[in-house]
C-alpha cells in the first residue's frame, strides 16, 4: 500500500468510523458522500469501498472452534453501465442484491465438529467449498487488499466496509482460530452491525433483534439461516433493506415506509427477490475444493462415500 493511500484510508476511517451504521451503509449504496461532510478526495475514496459481510459457524461448547465462514461481497463498481454507476435500487434493492457474491467456506481442519443448530450441508446461495485455514486466511487477505487499479498499483488499496450481525464472539473466533481481525486491518474504514442498522432505521426498537425476526418484517422466510453461508447473505439482505427502507417503501399512501409492496417495491415481494438470488448461478469460491471427506480428509469423495469406515474421523 502506498504511503499516500494509507494516509487517505486513515483519514477516511477517522471520518466514517463514528458515523451512524445505517447512514454509512445508505450513503455507500447510493453512491453519496460521507455523512456529515468530507473532502472531495475522501468522498471519492469512500465510493470505491467494497462491502464485505461475514458470518461464522463455531462450536457452542469448549473449545469453541471455528468450523465455517460465510462471506458475501458487494462492489459498487459492478453497477457500472457504460461508464456510469446506476444507483437505482429497484424493488426491494434487487438491483444491488443481484450483484452480491455469496460464498460458504468450511474449514477442513474443523469440518467434522458440531456447530450448534447449523446444518453445514444446507447452503442455498451459491457453492460450499472445503478449505484449509491457510487458504481461508489468504483468501480473506485478498478480499481486504484489493488494488484501486490492477494496472497501477501505486494508487494503493480500496477501502472495505465490514458488516456482521451482533455476535462479537464470531469475530473473536476468527482471531482465535485464524489470526484474522478485520477491525485491525488498515483498509477497513467501518465495522457495521446489522442489529444496529435495523434499530437506527427504526425497523425495530430491539437493539438485539435476531436475524430471522428482522427478515420477517419484510415477509422473508429464511431457509437454514443457522448455516453461516446463508446467514451472511441474509445479513446483507436485511441490512440493505433496512438502510434503504424509506427509499424502497415510502409513498404517499405509505408515509411511514412500512415494508411490503409499496413505493419503489410495489411490483413484487421481497421473498421473490430472495428466491431469485438463491436460484441464480453464482461463481464458486476461488479457494478450496468442493469435495472433501471429513473422515479420511480425502478430496476424492464425501464422507457418505468413504471406504474407510474403520476411521473415527479427525482428531
Amino acid at each position: 500500500m502506498s504511503k499516500t493511500n494509507s494516509k487517505k484510508l486513515e483519514r477516511l476511517r477517522d471520518r466514517v468510523w463514528t458515523q451512524q451504521n445505517s447512514l454509512v451503509l445508505q450513503r455507500y449504496l447510493q453512491g453519496r458522500n460521507i455523512p456529515n461532510g468530507g473532502t472531495v478526495e475522501l468522498n471519492e475514496l469512500f465510493k470505491e469501498a467494497v462491502l464485505v459481510t461475514l458470518s461464522c459457524d463455531q462450536m457452542t461448547v469448549s473449545p469453541y472452534k471455528l468450523s465455517g465462514i460465510g462471506i458475501t461481497t458487494f462492489d459498487r463498481r459492478s453497477l457500472n453501465t457504460e461508464g456510469l454507476i446506476d444507483t437505482s435500487a429497484g424493488p426491494h434493492a434487487e438491483n444491488y442484491l443481484s450483484h452480491i457474491w455469496s460464498m460458504h467456506l468450511r474449514l477442513q481442519e474443523h469440518a467434522h465438529l458440531p456447530a450448534g443448530n447449523s446444518n453445514p450441508d444446507a447452503y442455498h446461495f451459491g457453492t460450499s467449498a472445503f478449505a484449509s485455514k491457510d487458504e481461508v486466511v489468504d483468501f480473506l487477505t485478498q478480499i481486504w487488499t484489493q488494488p484501486m487499479d490492477e494496472e497501477n498499483l501505486e494508487l494503493g488499496l480500496r477501502p472495505v466496509i465490514c458488516l456482521q450481525h451482533g455476535n462479537m464472539y464470531e469475530l473473536a473466533a476468527l482471531w482465535q482460530d485464524l489470526g484474522f481481525d478485520p477491525a485491525k486491518i488498515g483498509t477497513t474504514i467501518a465495522m457495521l452491525d446489522g442489529q444496529v442498522i435495523a434499530e437506527q432505521s427504526k425497523l425495530t426498537r430491539n437493539p438485539y433483534a435476531e436475524l430471522d425476526y428482522l427478515l420477517a418484517q419484510y415477509k422473508i422466510q429464511p431457509k437454514d439461516s443457522g448455516n453461516c453461508g446463508n446467514a451472511a447473505a441474509y445479513i446483507t439482505i436485511s441490512s440493505m433493506l433496512s438502510a434503504l427502507r424509506k427509499h424502497l417503501y415510502q409513498s404517499p399512501s405509505n408515509p411511514k415506509a412500512k415494508p411490503g409492496k409499496h413505493g419503489q417495491s410495489a411490483s413484487k415481494t421481497a421473498q421473490s427477490v430472495v428466491n431469485e438470488l438463491m436460484e441464480r448461478p453464482t461463481p464458486a469460491p476461488p479457494v478450496g475444493t468442493e469435495v472433501f471427506c471429513i473422515r479420511c480428509v480425502s478430496s476424492d469423495h464425501f464422507f457418505t462415500e468413504c471406504p474407510h469406515s474403520d476411521l473415527d474421523g479427525l482428531e
